[in-house]
């Protein structure tokens, strides 16, 4: 099986950053899309992702790969909770990622090409 969600949208909160228990650097933020509804997506970077996160700022659009991720956790009436985010491996600016895709595709035949 296999998880891949890409997104492009706008940087909606402060990014924070923390060292994380195993000491690994993990960069949280929010990133919402408009497609075709308004949604809202909690983003979590670890180490090179996170770098790259601290980068942006509210209202700073932004390019995020990565994979869909929900855990379960109780509140504080022992009820389950459950919340969804993605588990960034790549962050980057939407105009960078597009320049980066096309020169690596040059040369490359696609299926409208035939």
């Amino acid at each position: 099986m296999f998880s891949k969600t890409i997104l492009i949208g706008k940087v909606v909160s402060k990014v924070e950053s923390k060292i994380v228990s195993n000491g690994n650097k993990l960069a949280s933020f929010r990133v919402i899309t408009n497609d075709p509804h308004i949604q809202y997506h909690n983003i979590n970077a670890f180490e090179k992702a996170a770098e790259s996160a601290l980068k942006y700022n509210e209202g700073d659009m932004v390019y995020v790969e990565g994979k869909i991720v929900t855990r379960k956790y109780k509140d504080q009436k022992g009820a389950d909770k459950y919340i969804t985010s993605i588990n960034a491996s790549r962050i980057g600016s939407p105009n960078a990622i597009e320049e980066t895709e096309t020169q690596s595709t040059k040369g490359v035949a696609h299926d409208d090409d035939f």
